[in-house]
């Protein structure tokens, strides 16, 4: 168990967000996977694409999303992890690997209708950084080893911790929830996952999510889960 530690943060910029909801509930079409070719580029994520991972490529939901996927013919399932970016074809939902595809068994037909769910518990692998006001525009960030449970909304993913601070501004400010900053290694950096609001039920986390969901385009109601150790 590390040490607890108090960082302080200055926020400097302010950004403002707008955009359509991203719907968590369930959502049916058309699966179809890659192409041989497409194995060893790089995704829209930056990773590898590999036909041995369990991955996929979504329009819209963040990377790193994980998504159960029902073959609606044969009902057999797959969790995958959204790294890249696609379908870009009518009628489409999502693009899975070669492994996937063989879990699905529809190898052989080349697409088929499937049912994707958003699995919405998400672990806390790193630290979650507990945002609480200090003297305006600073915030006091501390963080912890094994998180919390509780519901949340989770409001977007990102790369850069300069438009994280951005957007846990804009949230304190707009709406003076608590927020939440999970850090997960990704690569050689670190990936920041926002989320806002902590709730005892997913009812009060709904509530909020109908305030924000027209300000973050991929926002939705989680269900945060402490680390085990």
């Amino acid at each position: 168990m590390k040490i607890l530690r108090t960082i302080l943060f200055a926020l400097i910029l302010f950004s403002f967000f707008k955009g359509y909801a991203q719907n968590d509930s369930l959502d049916t079409g058309f699966a179809s996977f890659y192409h041989d070719w497409f194995y060893g580029k790089r995704t829209s994520s930056g990773e590898i694409l590999s036909a041995q991972k369990l991955t996929c490529a979504h329009r819209s939901l963040p990377f790193g999303t994980r998504l159960k996927v029902t073959n609606l013919d044969n009902h057999k399932t797959a969790i995958v992890t959204v790294n890249d970016r696609g379908p870009f074809v009518r009628g489409r939902i999502i693009d899975v690997t070669q492994s996937v595809a063989r879990k699905l068994d529809f190898v052989a037909q080349g697409q088929v209708k499937v049912k994707i769910e958003m699995l919405t518990c998400e672990a806390n692998p790193d630290s979650i950084y507990l945002t609480a006001d200090s003297v305006r525009p600073f915030y006091k960030l501390q963080a912890t080893e094994t998180g919390f449970e509780a519901f949340s909304v989770k409001i977007a993913s990102y790369l850069s911790e300069r438009k994280t601070f951005d957007v846990v501004r804009e949230l304190k400010q707009k709406w003076n929830e608590d927020v939440f900053v999970q850090t997960v290694p990704y690569k050689d950096g670190t990936m920041y996952r926002i989320f806002a609001g902590k709730f005892a039920n997913r009812q009060h986390a709904e509530k909020l999510y109908e305030k924000l969901k027209d300000f973050y385009a991929d926002c939705y109601v989680t269900k945060l889960a402490p680390t085990k150790q």
